[in-house]
């Protein structure tokens, strides 16, 4: 690479804990959580549902070593739960429990976060994919993020897997970024001048007593408040690792091909077209890859899929060289076939009219290809 920057990763994947004969969302019970706290150590999180657990990455060298730390993460954490007859499923939702019947984290940080957002979070019961990629420094995030209301609703369209919620085709392609939006600070960030200007408004909130610290903030994309990363939100949870690790090559590329035209001298984006942006993530939650969006250069509408196939080639030129050619080509394939995650939910709710077996679709994909 040009400048020797190394681009390294951080995946976290948030996971339905489920009963493994019902294929319902089960509570975690406060041992079990406690025994995998002392087994995955930093690496497992409490989410605010007791039926939801978070698996964060070491930092990844590279795209191989991603795909080590994803793989084994989940066949690990799968292998801990079934000793207590419990498993992972990974989607943007699960098809049919209920949210109401999730009970919610009674520690101090979970509380004062549900008294903060009340019916909004507790009906969210949502799961989704985060990528972190290693930055230079903040000011680079910040063009980065500005850089991105082009690039955020066309990776929502690639990982669109959350079609149905309690026992409802919700028409949508991504259900859980609209349940999403309920929570403030989440959608497309602000498009802010300088990383004073940033800051400042994030210490403006601590003031206001609106967040705690940054840690409180939800964008689709943002400069991580503890460590030296851009952090991708926007996608939903991928059943298959192999989704999981393509998305976050073509994540990595995305970055350091930003960073190369900075490096060169091109301004990042020349126009902020956030509202465009706002259109553009509606459409992709809704039809994922199937529908149209804003081009942001002509300013007519284009379909997502050729919006997708522009942006691939954009990266293209920094593949080869962050060795991910086998990951990207994989989501070339997506585009291909003309499925993702909600495709194939949807696929199977059509053949089995049955919520429970598209539940159980999700768990097999999840716990597929774990071995080496």
């Amino acid at each position: 690479m040009s400048d020797n920057w190394k681009y390294t990763l951080g995946i976290e994947e948030e996971f339905q804990v489920i009963d493994l004969k019902t294929m319902v969302l089960k509570p975690v019970p406060k041992k079990i959580l406690r025994e995998g706290l002392k087994e995955f150590h930093e690496h497992l999180h409490r989410e605010m549902n007791l039926s939801t657990v978070e698996l964060a990455s070491e930092i990844l060298d590279d795209i191989d070593h991603a795909t080590r730390s994803v793989r084994d993460g989940r066949r690990n954490l799968a292998n801990f739960l079934k000793n207590h007859g419990l498993g992972i499923a990974s989607a943007g939702t699960h098809p049919f429990s209920d949210w109401r019947t999730q009970g919610v984290v009674s520690d101090t940080r979970h509380t004062h976060l549900l008294n903060k957002f009340r019916h909004a979070i507790r009906s969210s019961v949502i799961f989704g994919l985060h990528v972190h990629v290693a930055i230079p420094d903040r000011s680079l995030g910040l063009a980065i993020a500005n850089s991105c209301y082009q690039f955020i609703p066309l990776l929502l369209a690639l990982s669109t897997n959350s079609p149905f919620y309690v026992k409802e085709d919700t028409g949508f392609s991504s259900f859980r970024a609209e349940l999403f939006l309920q929570i403030p600070r989440t959608g497309l960030p602000h498009h802010f001048e300088s990383i004073e200007e940033y800051d400042e408004f994030l210490a403006t909130l601590v003031r206001a007593h609106s967040i705690d610290d940054a840690k409180n903030t939800y964008w689709d994309v943002r400069i991580h408040p503890v460590f030296p990363t851009i952090e991708f939100r926007i996608c939903d949870g991928q059943s298959h690792w192999r989704d999981t690790i393509g998305l976050a090559a073509v994540i990595q590329a995305l970055v350091a091909s930003l960073h190369r035209d900075h490096l060169a001298g091109k301004e990042l984006m020349p126009h902020r077209r956030r509202a465009l942006g706002e259109e553009n993530r509606w459409r992709a939650s809704l039809d994922g890859i199937h529908g149209q969006m804003i081009d942001f250069e002509t300013l007519e509408p284009a379909e997502t899929i050729d919006l997708i196939k522009r942006m691939l080639a954009y990266i293209d030129p920094m593949v080869d060289e962050l060795g991910s050619r086998e990951e990207v080509e994989y989501i070339h394939d997506f585009i291909r076939k003309k499925k993702t995650g909600s495709d194939h939910q949807v696929s199977v709710y059509d053949d089995s009219i049955d919520f429970k077996e598209v539940a159980r679709y999700i768990h097999t994909q999840t716990n597929a290809d774990l071995e080496e």
